[in-house]
C-alpha cells in the first residue's frame, strides 16, 4: 500500500504543509517519497516499491512532455495490456510500474478511468487546465477522502493526513459514528467526522468519493461521474 495526498488551488506556505501529510502517511509507504508543487495543485506520495523498484516508478509520475501528473495507491491489473495500446499509440514509457499507463491514459480521452481494472485510489493533475480528477476502484477498496474549501481542495489516503492542513473541521459526526457501530449497518455516504451526507452541508468536512470519481477545477468540484 502507498499513500497519496495533495491539493488543488491554494495553500498558505508560511509551514511545510507538504511535508507534514508525508510524515503522517511514511507507515503506508516507507520505501521512499516523493513532493511535486505547482503555483495551484501539490501532489505528493509515499512509497511501497512493488512493482518497478527502480527509481523509474517514482511517484509523482508524468507523461512524456510533464503536462499531465499522477499518484496512485493500488494496483492495476490490466496496465500490461493497456501500456502496449499505448505505445501502438504513440506513448512513450520510460520504466516498468503500473502507474506510468495513468498520465498517457488520461490523454487517450475522458472515459480512461473505465478502462481500468484493478484496485486502487488515484489523482491525476493536467498542468494545462489546472484540472484535478480524483477516483476510487468501483468497490472502494483503497482508501481516498477529500475536503473542500474556500480557496483549496485538498485529499489525502486518510484523514489524519488531511487534518495537518488549516481549515479542516476536524468535528466527529455523532449519526455516523453510531451507524458505524450498528452491527450489518454502514451509511457509505457518510464518515466520522461531521458534515459527509450525499449532498453536503458544510465545505470544510472531508467526504470520500466512493464507487465514482470528480473533476476538479479552481479547487471546486466541475463534474462527478459514475463507472459504466
Amino acid at each position: 500500500m502507498c499513500g497519496i495526498g495533495g491539493w488543488l488551488g491554494t495553500v498558505s506556505h508560511g509551514e511545510n504543509y507538504a511535508g507534514r501529510m508525508v510524515r503522517v502517511l511514511r507507515h503506508l509507504g516507507p520505501d521512499a517519497h516523493g513532493i511535486r508543487s505547482w503555483s495551484q495543485a501539490t501532489l505528493l506520495h509515499t512509497r511501497l516499491s512493488i512493482i518497478d523498484l527502480s527509481p523509474a516508478g517514482a511517484q509523482p509520475m508524468a507523461n512524456e512532455d510533464g503536462t499531465v501528473w499522477a499518484v496512485f495507491n493500488g494496483e492495476i491489473y490490466n496496465h500490461r495490456e493497456l501500456r502496449r495500446n499505448l505505445e501502438a499509440h504513440g506513448h512513450i514509457f520510460r520504466g516498468r510500474s503500473d502507474t506510468e499507463v495513468l498520465p498517457h491514459l488520461y490523454e487517450e480521452g475522458s472515459d480512461f478511468i473505465n478502462r481500468l481494472r484493478g484496485m486502487f485510489a488515484l489523482a491525476i493533475y493536467d498542468t494545462r487546465s489546472q484540472t484535478l480528477i480524483l477516483a476510487r476502484d468501483r468497490f472502494g477498496i483503497k482508501p481516498l477522502f477529500y475536503a473542500p474549501g474556500k480557496t483549496r481542495l485538498a485529499f489525502a489516503s486518510e484523514l489524519r493526513a488531511l487534518l495537518q492542513l488549516p481549515g479542516i473541521n476536524n468535528r466527529p459526526d455523532r449519526q455516523a459514528i453510531y451507524d458505524f457501530c450498528r452491527p450489518l449497518l454502514r451509511t457509505r455516504a457518510r464518515n466520522l467526522l461531521y458534515g459527509y451526507p450525499s449532498t453536503p452541508t458544510r465545505r470544510d468536512a472531508p467526504r470520500t468519493p466512493g464507487e465514482r470519481h470528480g473533476v476538479f477545477e479552481n479547487a471546486n468540484l466541475s463534474s462527478m461521474g459514475h463507472y459504466s
